[in-house]
C-alpha cells in the first residue's frame, strides 16, 4: 500500500509539474511575440526566412519543451509501474475480497445461530416451567394420595381391631320354623 501511495503521490507531483511547465511555456511564448519582428522586417521575406525565424525563436524554448517531454516519459513509466503494482496486488485483492465474503457469511451464520440459540433457551425455560408446575401438581397429588392411604390404613386397622358384636346370632343354632332341631 505504501508503494501505491508513493506512486500516486508521484503522479500528482508530475501532474502539478506538467501544469507548471505548460504555464511557463505559454507565458514564455506570449512574451516572445514574433509579431513585432515580422512587422519591423522587410516585407520580401521568403518562406525559408520565415521558417528560420520561427525555428530560431522556438529553439529558445527547447529547454521547457524538453522538460515537458521528460515529464511525459516519466508519466508513462509511472503508469507502467502502477499497472505492474495492480497486477501484483490483484491476487491479494481477490484473496481479501474472498476473506471478507467468508467473514460476512460466518457473521450471518453466527447471528442466525444466536437467534436460534435464544429461541432454544426460551423453549427450554418454558419446558422447565412446565415441568416445575407438573412436579408441583404431582407433589400435591402424592400428598393427597398419602393422606387417602393413611385414612384407609387407619380405617382398615380400626375395622380389624373391632370385635364382632355380642348379639350376633350363630348360624348353626338357628333352626328354621317347622323343623326340629335334632335332625
Amino acid at each position: 500500500m505504501t508503494k501505491a501511495r508513493r506512486l500516486l503521490d508521484k503522479v500528482d507531483e508530475m501532474r502539478r509539474q506538467r501544469t507548471e511547465l505548460i504555464n511557463q511555456l505559454r507565458e514564455a511564448l506570449h512574451l516572445d511575440d514574433v509579431t513585432g519582428d515580422l512587422l519591423a522586417s522587410p516585407v520580401n521575406h521568403g518562406q525559408s526566412d520565415l521558417e528560420e525565424l520561427f525555428k530560431t525563436r522556438l529553439k529558445k524554448h527547447d529547454y521547457l519543451v524538453g522538460l515537458l517531454k521528460q515529464n511525459m516519459a516519466a508519466q508513462q513509466n509511472i503508469e507502467t509501474a502502477l499497472i505492474d503494482l495492480n497486477a501484483e496486488f490483484a491476487p491479494k485483492a481477490t484473496s481479501l475480497r474472498d476473506t471478507r465474503q467468508k467473514r460476512s457469511s460466518e457473521l450471518e451464520q453466527l447471528l442466525l445461530s444466536s437467534k436460534v440459540y435464544n429461541d432454544v433457551v426460551q423453549k427450554c425455560q418454558e419446558g422447565f416451567r412446565f415441568y416445575e408446575e407438573l412436579t408441583c401438581r404431582f407433589s400435591d397429588l402424592r400428598r393427597e394420595l398419602e393422606q387417602v392411604a393413611d385414612r384407609l390404613t387407619i380405617e382398615e386397622s380400626r375395622l380389624v381391631s373391632v370385635p364382632p358384636p355380642t348379639n350376633a346370632i350363630s348360624t348353626s343354632s338357628v333352626t328354621p320354623p317347622g323343623r326340629s332341631a335334632l335332625l
